[in-house]
C-alpha cells in the first residue's frame, strides 16, 4: 500500500483524508471506502510522515488516527493536532473500545470516535459533520450507557479535559518514558511531573496508569479475536450498491 494520494479526479473528490494506521488489512478497507465514496486518501504509519503530509498538503480536511494502548505515537499526534491544526476534523479509530481508552481520547479533545469493528459507513457519517460536532460509532456509544463512562467522561455535553502539560506528560508516559526522564527533558522537578500525572489521572477517574494503558484480560482476548477476524475477512469486503463496505463475517464478532 503506497502513501501517495489517490488518482481520483479532483472534481469528483469530496474530502481529502490522511490516515495514520499500521494495519495493512484495515488500510486496504479504508482505501476501498475512499475509492467508492470519491475521496482522496493518503496513508502513513509514521508520525514523521503524518506531519510531513500535513505540511505539504494544506487541502487535507480530515485525519483518521488509529489508537490502541500499545501504539505510543497516537497521543502525541492528538496533542499536536489540537495545538496546531484545530480547523482539521480529527476522527479516532479505536482497535477495541473500552472505557479507559475512550476516556483518555476524549480528554485530548477528540469529538469523533469510531470502533474499527463497526461499519465504515460510520466514517461517512462522521466525515460529513463539522469539526465541532460530536460523533460516536455504535460500539463506542454503547459504552455511554455504562455509568462508569458517563461519570468519568461526561460525554454529553462536556468531557473531562486535560491541560496542555497534562496531555504532554500522558503522551510521554504512553511511550514508556520515566518520570525522571520527562522531568529532565522539560526542565521541571520530578515532583512537578508526578503532580501533573496524578492530576490527569484524577480528572479521568483513575489511580494508576496501567488502568488506562493496558487492556483488561477479557478485552485483550476480544481484541485479539477481532484482529484475527479482521486479518481473515477484510479481503472479503463487498462493495454494496450504496457504496458501503460490508464484512462477510458480520455477526461473528
Amino acid at each position: 500500500m503506497d502513501d501517495e494520494f489517490s488518482t481520483l479526479p479532483v472534481k469528483y473528490s469530496h474530502h481529502r483524508v490522511l490516515l495514520f494506521d499500521n494495519n495493512q488489512y484495515f488500510v486496504y478497507a479504508v482505501n476501498q471506502w475512499a475509492m467508492s465514496s470519491h475521496n482522496f486518501i493518503s496513508v502513513t504509519a509514521s508520525a514523521e510522515g503524518f506531519f510531513q503530509r500535513l505540511e505539504i498538503n494544506s487541502f487535507i480536511d480530515t485525519v483518521l488516527i488509529s489508537y490502541n494502548p500499545v501504539w505510543s505515537r497516537t497521543l502525541h499526534i492528538l496533542h499536536h493536532m489540537r495545538e496546531h491544526y484545530p480547523q482539521i476534523k480529527v476522527i479516532v479509530l479505536v482497535d477495541f473500545p473500552h472505557i479507559p481508552s475512550v476516556t483518555l481520547v476524549r480528554s485530548f479533545g477528540v469529538k469523533k470516535i469510531i470502533a474499527k469493528q463497526d461499519s465504515l459507513q460510520c466514517v461517512n457519517e462522521a466525515i460529513t459533520l463539522s469539526a465541532e460536532c460530536f460523533y460516536l460509532s455504535p460500539s463506542v456509544a454503547r459504552l455511554t450507557s455504562e455509568r462508569e463512562l458517563t461519570a468519568q467522561v461526561n460525554c454529553y455535553p462536556r468531557p473531562v479535559m486535560l491541560t496542555q502539560m497534562e496531555r504532554v506528560i500522558m503522551a510521554e508516559l504512553c511511550r514508556d518514558k520515566s518520570i525522571p526522564s520527562i522531568a529532565r527533558e522539560r526542565g521541571c522537578s520530578v515532583k512537578t511531573i508526578s503532580q501533573h500525572k496524578q492530576n490527569a489521572l484524577w480528572k479521568m477517574g483513575y489511580r494508576k496508569l496501567k488502568e488506562i494503558f493496558f487492556l483488561p484480560r477479557g478485552c485483550a482476548s476480544q481484541a485479539a479475536k477481532l484482529l484475527s477476524l479482521t486479518t481473515l475477512c477484510l479481503c472479503s469486503f463487498l462493495l454494496t450498491a450504496s457504496g458501503e463496505l460490508a464484512l462477510l463475517a458480520e455477526g461473528m464478532l
